[in-house]
């Protein structure tokens, strides 16, 4: 599956970051790029640890920051 990099509207690539609550703490991501599919290339941040890159395709009526926030709750556990 080949990823594009995100563009804004002069066509420049960028990445967005983001703070993403999950569970009791907020966890920065930033989400590098998106495919015609909707599958969106994330990295996570991790507060302890290395960094975690990962794939997220969000369900029909979600947000790609709702997607991340599943993603990262069962990623984390309980």
């Amino acid at each position: 599956m080949e990823l594009t990099l995100l563009r804004d509207k002069k066509d420049r690539g960028y990445a967005m970051e983001r703070k993403i609550k999950v569970w009791e703490t907020v966890e920065t991501v930033t989400v590098l790029s998106s495919d015609r599919t909707g599958v969106y290339r994330v990295v996570w941040h991790r507060t302890e640890g290395p960094a975690e890159e990962f794939d997220v395709t969000p369900a029909e009526g979600d947000t790609v920051e709702e997607a991340i926030a599943k993603d990262l709750k069962t990623r984390m556990g309980p």
